[in-house]
């Protein structure tokens, strides 16, 4: 017992006798874990924070392009049926919104330009937009600049009757009008390309001069005082590029019409637009054996387009009536056939393009019979342009 009291007395002993430096040991650790722990909470607190603002930012900067975007597409439609002259020429910004879909501060504004920020000068019938949207409370400022071209006054209407490219057969038969001079009520304009009396026919190759046939008798070919109204002259357009701009009218189209390698027989009156609503109608004649034919009354106002890559198996035929207030445009290589009894007219203009890039393969055909009438019209012409789409060639993002 004495030496298990001894061992007792050795031990406290010890115990107070503990170096002075190791006390609080326990504290310190506990203070030192309390302020790592403080330490990664505010860590990830700023983290957060930092999420957050750069999902703001993000937000604003999508919001500011959006704006930006819509500005050119603003533009876009405002300048259908514009004079790109006027235009530009016009006091710049041309366009200014200010709180963009109902957002306040979310502002963009747009400049119509002939010169771009890179100071390149834009080609005929083309202008530079340049989009800019600001969103001030977040220090959002974004820009677009997109080129853009006219088509409305790329056709290359220099007649009544228009033929560029290789050999193309053009019969009038029997008692068919076309004349060169203004519409009635329409006089000329100076500077004017369109309000101008014409040449009822025109055509580019003296082999397509050589191929303009009068059969039968009757036929009235005026314009410019001219009868006949034929001129040989180079045109404003090749062929291919008059396709290429088809193509491009195309893209816009109210009606496509697909025609392979059938006979499609329409017995039924159709219209294809009106003239206080003219319309873009395609017809693409996609096969060796294709054919149409319109038994019933068509008419329509705005563009016409029957294309087709083909040689003169197919063919596109407009009998009983047929009555067009715009412009016609052919492309390719086929027959196109305005044969109806109760009377053909077409007030506004015709282009033909023909293709082919044999001279020595089989000719587009045109051929129009009694009781036809071509007549220019520099109203029906504007008022079916007005319905060509803008071209757009470029897009990017300054800022």
């Amino acid at each position: 017992m004495k030496d298990i009291e001894k061992n007792r007395e050795i031990v406290g002993q010890n115990i107070l006798r503990r170096p002075l430096n190791q006390r609080g040991v326990a504290l310190v650790v506990s203070l030192l874990i309390l302020v790592m722990i403080t330490a990664l909470g505010l860590a990830g607190i700023m983290a957060s924070s930092t999420e957050v603002k750069l999902g703001g930012n993000e937000r604003v900067g999508a919001e500011t392009l959006y704006a930006a975007d819509a500005g050119i597409q603003h533009a876009l439609r405002a300048l259908r049926g514009q004079d790109f002259d006027i235009v530009t020429a016009s006091p710049q910004p041309w366009l200014n919104v200010t709180n963009f879909n109902g957002t306040p501060g979310l502002n963009y504004f747009v400049d119509v330009k002939k010169i771009n920020t890179n100071g390149d000068i834009a080609p005929a019938n083309t202008v530079f937009i340049t989009a800019t949207a600001t969103y001030p409370s977040g220090g959002g400022l974004k820009r677009i600049e997109a080129e853009v071209r006219n088509l409305s006054t790329m056709v290359p209407v220099t007649s009544t009757l228009g033929v560029v490219g290789n050999d193309s057969e053009i019969r009038f038969e029997d008692n068919v009008t076309v004349n060169g001079d203004l519409s009635g009520g329409e006089v000329p304009v100076a500077g004017s390309d369109c309000a101008q009396n014409k040449a009822a026919v025109a055509v580019d190759t003296v082999s397509a001069y050589d191929e303009i046939r009068l059969d039968g008798g009757g036929q009235s070919i005026t314009g410019m005082g001219l009868t006949p109204s034929v001129q040989l002259r180079p045109q404003d357009m090749s062929a291919a590029a008059i396709q290429a701009l088809s193509s491009d009218l195309a893209t816009n189209a109210d009606r496509t019409i697909a025609v392979n390698d059938t006979t499609a027989e329409i017995n039924t009156n159709t219209t294809y637009g009106t003239v206080a609503n003219p319309q873009v109608t395609v017809f693409n004649m996609e096969g060796d054996d294709s054919r149409v034919r319109f038994n019933g009354t068509v008419t329509g106002a705005g563009i016409l387009i029957l294309n087709s890559n083909i040689d003169r198996k197919g063919r596109i035929e407009f009998g009983d009536s047929f009555s067009w207030d715009g412009i016609i445009i052919i492309t390719g290589s086929t027959r196109i056939e305005f044969d109806g009894t109760a009377g053909t007219s077409i007030t506004g203009g015709v282009i033909i393009a023909n293709t082919e890039p044999d001279a020595s393969a089989e000719d587009l055909r045109f051929r129009v019979e009694a009781a036809t009438t071509i007549q220019y019209s520099c109203t029906a012409l504007t008022n079916a342009m007005n319905k060509a789409p803008l071209s757009l060639n470029a897009w990017h993002q300054i800022l």
